[in-house]
């Protein structure tokens, strides 16, 4: 029953954060003072895992991952980025993946796009055997 409520101060107060209409600051003062009045600071380490928990699963969906079998340039990364239609400000993660025989595969949100040599060569194995 906890887990469950902390997890749903934790929605709430995500909620309040992406508000606009309230500095952060304002937020976690008033959270604080409903943590106070309402006896409930048992459950602020749960929130605190549900709002690390939420974070984590935000930056993974707003982080370009490119993962590449040899060093890119950053041309190329804006490249990638600009074929992916991937925000400017997205933070990118480039990570160099020696299972990759060549070329590179971009993940951003639920799109990937997969440039890999190993791709590449199954769709030409198949457009010649069909």
């Amino acid at each position: 029953m906890t887990a469950l409520r902390s997890k749903t101060l934790a929605r709430a107060l995500w909620s309040l954060m992406e508000d606009d209409k309230q500095s952060s600051n304002d937020v976690a003062r008033q959270f604080f003072r409903f943590v106070e009045i309402n006896h409930i600071s048992h459950m602020v380490p749960g929130v605190v895992r549900h709002l690390e928990r939420m974070s984590a699963t935000k930056r993974a969906e707003s982080t370009l991952d490119i993962r590449t079998a040899h060093p890119i340039s950053k041309g190329l990364i804006d490249a990638i980025r600009a074929r992916m239609n991937v925000p400017e400000d997205a933070l990118i993660d480039v990570e160099e993946d020696t299972a990759l025989v060549g070329g590179f595969v971009g993940k951003y949100g639920k799109t990937i796009y997969d440039a890999s040599m190993q791709k590449q060569l199954l769709l030409l194995r198949n457009k010649l055997l069909n």
